[in-house]
């Protein structure tokens, strides 16, 4: 991924995001909590500045995952609170317009 964010030219801030999306789902796969909340966060302002409801809702998703492993960690409380201002529905488990996005992606 870090050759992939070298050969991005700044002119693409959507791609970046993408990559810091999938750089956070690989950290939670490899349970590096700190850094998949970390890739997370960066994503999700990456993805707000290109407003981006699917990077979001994804982002969400990762969060939810996150809790169920991380738990309380104050870097994640951190993010669930950023994704609540963002769109205050993506942070809802329950979410059927967030499984949507996703079962739709």
């Amino acid at each position: 991924m870090e050759v992939a964010e070298e050969y991005t030219p700044l002119t693409f801030p959507r791609r970046f995001a993408i990559i810091d999306l999938l750089r956070a789902k690989a950290h939670l796969g490899l349970r590096e909590f700190p850094e998949a909340v970390s890739s997370a966060h960066d994503a999700l302002t990456e993805s707000k500045a290109v407003k981006s409801a699917l990077n979001i809702a994804h982002i969400a998703n990762i969060y939810r995952q996150l809790r169920q492993q991380y738990k309380h960690a104050s870097d994640l409380t951190d993010l669930g609170r950023e994704l609540e201002k963002t769109h205050p529905r993506t942070s809802c488990v329950s979410n059927k317009e967030c499984q949507h996005l996703l079962l739709h992606s």
